[in-house]
């Protein structure tokens, strides 16, 4: 258990270390002003493209969790809505600024942003076209996405925690998707009990890959653990964009898990 301590905390640290430089901060507005600082040293070197204003209104949520496990909460109020899409870019580098999803080939229709938060209470979010498709409610939430309008084709949530019924029934969701449709996935709470080989299987399908390690075995992820993806049905394995990270552990906070792709401004739509 206490190995286990120690590597929950290290991906923190590791985490913190992305953006500080120097580790974690002493105190909230320490904190605060070494993640202006990370954000902006980010922008200087990879400058962010214009964003949507849609896609503006949704930044600031996931900005706010992840400041929170760093220990400044109210950093994300009073950031840029670029500033807020480099520090989610530094934290996770699961975040496409080329439109592009991983290395499909296939060009996103529309901005997508994923979070998940594990844990006791943990939150989902799958943002598209001004709403969240996410939730509150434990479970693996899905979107299913058309490649070509961007629309929301199917959406749900399915409680891997509950029963093994759950489990078929995402299978089931996964299985008739057609091919190249674009999926994004997110945990709630905890999505890892009922994580059947038919649902790895169907997560294989859309381009996703064991990425962690769990009881000496590749996993997607774990108990309580924060997962986030945008996958296209069809996909070559590690082709796509997927992010995790482990609940929380005695003094160490969990973070959230993050992934989006975000079209340069040429190609959205007038």
């Amino acid at each position: 258990q206490r190995a286990r301590g120690q590597f929950f905390e290290a991906q923190l640290r590791e985490t913190q270390a992305r953006l500080f430089e120097a580790g974690a901060a002493p105190d909230s507005d320490a904190a605060a002003a070494l993640i202006h600082d990370a954000a902006a040293r980010d922008l200087d070197a990879r400058p962010a493209p214009a964003i949507a204003v849609e896609t503006q209104r949704y930044l600031l949520e996931p900005a706010t969790r992840l400041c929170a496990a760093l220990g400044a909460s109210e950093a994300a109020v009073i950031m840029t809505a670029a500033e807020r899409l480099a520090l989610l870019r530094i934290a996770d580098d699961a975040l496409a600024l080329d439109g592009m999803i991983g290395d499909t080939g296939l060009r996103s229709p529309t901005d997508i942003l994923v979070q998940s938060m594990g844990g006791i209470g943990g939150h989902a979010h799958i943002f598209l076209r001004g709403r969240d498709y996410g939730g509150p409610s434990r479970g693996m939430y899905l979107a299913l996405i058309d490649p070509q309008s961007g629309q929301v084709t199917q959406a749900g949530v399915f409680d891997l925690w509950e029963s093994e019924d759950e489990a078929g029934r995402m299978v089931r969701f996964l299985r008739n998707a057609p091919g190249g449709v674009i999926a994004a996935f997110a945990v709630a709470d905890d999505a890892s009990v009922y994580l059947t080989p038919d649902v790895e299987a169907e997560l294989l399908a859309f381009g996703l890959e064991r990425r962690t390690v769990i009881r000496r075995a590749p996993a997607f992820y774990g108990l309580r653990h924060a997962f986030a993806a945008i996958g296209v049905k069809g996909a070559a394995r590690g082709a796509v964009l997927q992010a995790w990270s482990p609940e929380p552990w005695d003094a160490c906070p969990a973070r959230p898990a993050t992934c989006g792709v975000i079209r340069p401004p040429r190609e959205r739509a007038p």
